[in-house]
Order: structure tokens, then sequence, then C-alpha cells
């Protein structure tokens, strides 16, 4: 009896080990997704300018400001160093001109073409509008900074329109009307009365509108977000090896490692290989392709996570053809 309970204790550890070496494992590798532009707009080898609106327009009790020319300088000169950096321009690679429409003027072909003209530019972004509400005070938020600062928080509405048109075609390209609220955090040794913090935001709002120029046209190109992805692998030094590819974003060689073993007679080997091969394909911006190879890997074996990740590839479709 002793020596059959010792041999049982030795062969299960043995097993243990021979089934996990036969079946796969699975790793976590941080990677950034491409997001798309929320308008795609194709700046390749092309000009861009953008247009301030100049008018008399005067605001009403409504608003703070209304169409003010220094806000919407401001605006617009974000939208333009933002353009820079995303296209990799010198500073002063985009200009920032002033227009003077007024109550019955029409962004027509024949307006869009002036301005294309006037600044020699392929792409034509006008900012059409900005206003202000008056502000707030949030009641009952203020607390001790320091010991020797007091901190209050006041807030306004902020709205500005932008429109985006080819300077060849007229064509619009985007409109972005962008609503939020801007909030200020005020320091002061002194508990500061409403109407000495609304002066400091009305001091501060010009900066204020270059930083939202800066966010918003940031809309017009995509984006790169920190995600974590799940890869399939066997513990043999050639899978190994795929996903130290993979971890160092080179696709194509993990992908060749892949594609083989795809074909091999083994279904859960062949749909590992296939639902890795749908991985690299989404993060290399072939979404359409990952999800067929998603929905090959579920024909060969249903693997933990695989159904979930192809429903996920079938939004990101949808959403791309919205």
């Amino acid at each position: 009896m002793k020596r059959a309970l010792l041999k049982f204790v030795i062969l299960v550890p043995v097993l243990t080990y021979l089934l996990c070496a036969c079946a796969p494992v699975t790793e976590i590798i941080n990677v950034e997704a491409r997001i798309p532009a929320e308008y795609p707009i194709d700046f390749n080898e092309k000009s861009v300018a953008v247009f301030f609106s100049v008018t008399d327009e005067m605001p009403d009790e409504s608003f703070l400001y209304k169409n003010d020319s220094i806000l919407m300088q401001q605006l617009a000169t974000g939208i333009a160093s933002t353009i820079e950096k995303n296209l990799l321009l010198d500073e002063g690679g985009v200009f920032v001109f002033k227009h003077f429409p007024d109550a019955n003027t029409v962004y027509d072909m024949s307006y869009i073409h002036e301005l294309s003209f006037n600044s020699n530019s392929d792409i034509i972004i006008i900012v059409d509008s900005v206003e202000v509400g008056h502000i707030g005070l949030l009641d009952g938020v203020k607390h001790n900074f320091t010991t020797n600062y007091i901190s209050r928080y006041i807030f306004a509405p902020f709205r500005s329109s932008i429109k985006v048109y080819d300077g060849i075609t007229a064509k619009s390209l985007a409109y972005i009307n962008q609503s939020d609220t801007v909030f200020w955090e005020i320091l002061s040794k002194n508990d500061l009365r409403p109407e000495v913090m609304a002066v400091r935001a009305r001091q501060s709002m010009p900066n204020v509108s270059r930083s939202i120029g800066e966010e918003v046209v940031k809309a017009l190109f995509p984006t790169w977000q920190a995600q974590k992805r799940t890869l399939y692998l066997y513990p043999t030094q050639a899978w190994i090896n795929a996903a130290n590819y993979a971890k160092e974003f080179k696709w194509k060689e993990a992908m060749d490692f892949w594609l083989k073993q795809s074909k091999d007679k083994d279904p859960v080997k062949a749909a590992v290989a296939a639902y890795n091969i749908a991985i690299a394909c989404e993060l290399t911006d072939r979404h359409e392709l990952a999800l067929e190879w998603a929905e090959f890997s579920l024909k060969r074996y249903v693997l933990p996570g695989v159904s979930d990740y192809k429903q996920l590839l079938t939004e990101k479709l949808e959403k791309s053809t919205r």
C-alpha cells in the first residue's frame, strides 16, 4: 500500500506538467491602439489656413462674450498650433487670417475659393463663432489649499463653431460644434468676492480659448490609446519568440510564424494562431481582416475570450462606417 501511494504522489505532478505543456497559455501585452479621427481628413501634402471671423456683433444680455475678436483669434491660434504638431510642421507652418463676414455672407464655392486663393491653402478652417455665458460661482465649494491660501471655484459655459472646407471643391469636410463648461480654481490669501473672481476669469479667457482650440481640433486626427490585449501561446521557444516579436511591435515576424501554425491539424493550435493574427491585424489598422481571422479561430475551436473579442471588432467596424 505504501509503494502504491508513493507512485500516485509522483505521477500526479508529472501528468499535470504534461497536460500544461500541451495546452495554450495566455499573456497580456500593453499596446497603443490607433483610434480613428472623428472627422477624418486627408492632410497629405496639403497646405492649411485657419480663418477667424471678425464681426461688429455685440453680445446681448445672454452672453459674457459673443464672437469677441480676441477670443476668436486665440482659438484659431490654438487650432493652428495643434495642426502643426500633428503634421510635423514648423511653428508658423499653418497661417492664421482674419475674414470679415456679415449677416448675408454664405460660405459657398465662390467665398471658399476666395479664402483659398488669398491664403494659398488647400484646406480652409473657419472659426465661425465663440460664445461665453455668464460666470457662476460653485456654492459651498471652498477649502484651504494650504494654511495661507483659500481655493474657490467658478465656471462659465463655452460654445464654439468650427467649419472645415476643401479649398478646391468647396466641399464641407467637418463641422465641429463644441459645447462645454470651463472651470477655474482661484487661489487667494483672502476669501475673494464673486466680482473679483469674475474679473480674474475674464482676464484668463484668451488663454482658455487657445487651450480649447488646441483640444477641439484633435477631432480631425487619429489618436493613440493605451490598451491591453491578450495573446495565446504555447510554452515552447518558437511560440515564445513570436510573442516577443509582438511585444516589440514586429508584427510581420510574429505573423509569419502564426500563419504557418494556423494551418495545423490540431484545431486548438490553429485557433490560437488565428486569434493572434486577428490581434495583429487589429493593431495594424486592418479591422475587417482581424474580424475574418477571429471568425476563423472560432470555427476551429472556441477559445475563452475570443467571442467577446469578435464582438469588440464588430462594434469598431460599425462605428467606422457610420
